[in-house]
């Protein structure tokens, strides 16, 4: 992570990894452009990774009323929405409730889509899979780094991360009626079926 002086005597961090690391120092560097809270934001940071860990064993908890597919879906919309409460309010607190938020929804996305996958792979595959599934993440986070720090340095981090809440939010909405669709169809068939 490198720092710039934009304007004198404030820091601005390269958004390179501040999106994609989920640590609440960078991001509120980068969002607030404030040396005076690195230390306070540190702390912040311990508090909200311990916080996303205590969390994510709630969701576990809680999510299983709610199908998976859905909660996938769930999780990109509300990643979004963590991402977009980021960037619109740029303070430490609203910076930490977006952070808590990624960490949340990225537990319902990885750990649901981790297991849907174990579900619907044969045996005999699955290690072929989760293989090529684990370079596919690795390889997207380093693309993405490459992406995000010529798009910041042209629009600025806070555009960035509007861009980013953009995307998620619309994934999720378009996952959301794409999953309602599937519903009503099979729906449909099981009512033909019975009635046939």
């Amino acid at each position: 992570m490198k720092f710039r002086l934009v304007p004198p005597g404030k820091r601005l961090a390269n958004a390179t990894c501040a999106p994609t690391a989920g640590n609440t120092a960078y991001a509120a560097n980068a969002l607030t452009a404030s040396s005076a809270q690195t230390r306070i934001s540190r702390r912040v940071a311990a508090v909200c990774n311990r916080l996303a860990i205590i969390g994510t064993q709630l969701l576990t908890r809680f999510a299983r009323h709610i199908p998976q597919q859905n909660l996938v879906v769930y999780g990109l919309g509300g990643m979004g929405i963590a991402v977009l409460t980021t960037a619109a309010f740029g303070t430490m607190g609203s910076t930490a409730a977006g952070m808590i938020g990624m960490g949340l929804c990225a537990s319902a996305i990885f750990i649901t889509a981790t297991t849907l996958i174990q579900h619907e792979t044969p045996h005999e595959l699955l290690g072929r899979v989760m293989s090529c599934l684990t370079s596919l993440v690795a390889g997207s986070q380093v693309i993405s780094m490459f992406v995000a720090g010529p798009v910041a340095e042209k629009m600025g981090i806070p555009d960035l991360y509007y861009g980013s809440a953009a995307m998620l939010i619309g994934i999720g909405v378009v996952g959301y009626f794409k999953l309602l669709k599937a519903e009503k169809m099979e729906a449909e068939k099981a009512e033909s079926a019975q009635m046939g």
